[in-house]
Formats: C-alpha cells, sequence, structure tokens
C-alpha cells in the first residue's frame, strides 16, 4: 500500500502565497499567525476550516480573487501599482498585504459568527 501524500488545505495554499508574496526584510505573514493575532489557536482555526462550509468557502474566495487579480494585471499591466504610487502611498507589496486584510476579514467575520452562536 502506497503512503499518500498529505492534501494541502486552503490554509497551506494561501501561506504559500503570503509566503511568495513577502518582502525580504519583511516577516512572513500566515493565516496562523493572523488568527493568533485575534485570538483563534490553531486548533480552532483547522475546526472551523474542517467543520464550518461558510469559512472555509470564504478562506477559497480569497484564493479565487487574488488569482483573478493576477489574470487581470497579467491581461492590463498598465491597472498594476507603479513603483510611484506605492512611493506616494508610502507602502510596498500593496496585494500581498490587501491579501493578508482579506484573510483577516474572513477570520474576523468567523470569529464573530462562532462567538455569537456560542453566547446564544
Amino acid at each position: 500500500m502506497k503512503d499518500r501524500e498529505p492534501q494541502s488545505t486552503i490554509i497551506d495554499e494561501l501561506n504559500k502565497s503570503l509566503k511568495d508574496e513577502a518582502l525580504e526584510n519583511m516577516d512572513v505573514l500566515t493565516v496562523q499567525s493572523i488568527a493568533v493575532s485575534m485570538g483563534i489557536d490553531e486548533t480552532t482555526l483547522y475546526r472551523w476550516l474542517h467543520n464550518d462550509v461558510q469559512f472555509a468557502t470564504e478562506l477559497r474566495a480569497v484564493k479565487r480573487l487574488k488569482e483573478i487579480n493576477t489574470e487581470i494585471l497579467e491581461k492590463f499591466p498598465e491597472l498594476a501599482w507603479t513603483e510611484e504610487e506605492e512611493e506616494l502611498i508610502g507602502e510596498e507589496n500593496l496585494e500581498a498585504k490587501m491579501n493578508a486584510v482579506q484573510i483577516f476579514f474572513v477570520l474576523a467575520e468567523a470569529k464573530d459568527r462562532h462567538f455569537k452562536s456560542t453566547d446564544s
């Protein structure tokens, strides 16, 4: 019997994406590190992933939105942030930061939903 490779989760895929976009002098964000900063432990995170269809679907939507954004920028490179625009805004690698913010909002919504359901 062959040993199966563990199947990657949407969290693994988002972490890879965040790592690929990280700047050299920036700590690499992960879904887990964003969750921990919000008071969500890793056990809870994976319990939601496996038991909360809405949570898993929303995380997949974050990944799909990033893929769509990449496709659009490949077709229309003039829509990408220029170095001057990033400098004016005072931020580098805005796409990576927007991706992390989207993950934050998905986690915040799930946290709110789960804590409300336990309060009732």
